[in-house]
Order: C-alpha cells, then structure tokens, then sequence
C-alpha cells in the first residue's frame, strides 16, 4: 500500500498507518466511497493533534493519518494505491 507503515500483527490482521499526501486519489473523498478491501477497516483517522473516529461520511484530507486494521494478503501487497 503506497505509503503504508506496518504498526502492528495479530495473527493474520495487521494494524498499517497510511498518511494521506497531496494529490493522493483518497483526498477529499467520503470513507464509504473508498476502493478498499472488505477485508480492511479504517479504525481512526488523526488529523492534526486530534483523533477522530470515522463514519462514512467523513472526508479524508491532506495530510490525515488514516489508521487501518487489514488482512496479511493485503498488507503484503505491492501494487495498492492510495
């Protein structure tokens, strides 16, 4: 996953950070209108000096940290853009 920083494992579900760059495709989209896995949770979302816990609705911004549960497969990826 492009930018994705490995956090954590338990068992096959690993705990990644991906911060969200200018010009990245998830800029000003909402949550539930994001191509991820089904496979993959979005957990919370820090922006700023403030954690959010998001909903479908919100909109990811530059330079969000967006905080995700996912299976190992796709963590293991290569080719996943953000």
């Amino acid at each position: 996953m492009k930018n994705a920083v490995h956090v954590g494992t338990k068992k096959d579900m690993h705990f990644i950070k991906v911060p969200i760059r200018e010009g990245d495709a998830w800029v000003g989209q909402r949550i539930r209108d994001l191509d991820i896995s089904r496979h993959s949770i979005i957990i919370l979302i820090k922006r700023k000096n403030k954690v959010l816990i998001p909903n479908g609705s919100m909109v990811l911004k530059e330079w969000d940290h967006v905080f995700m549960y996912t299976d190992k497969y796709v963590v293991d990826a290569t080719d996943i853009e953000v």
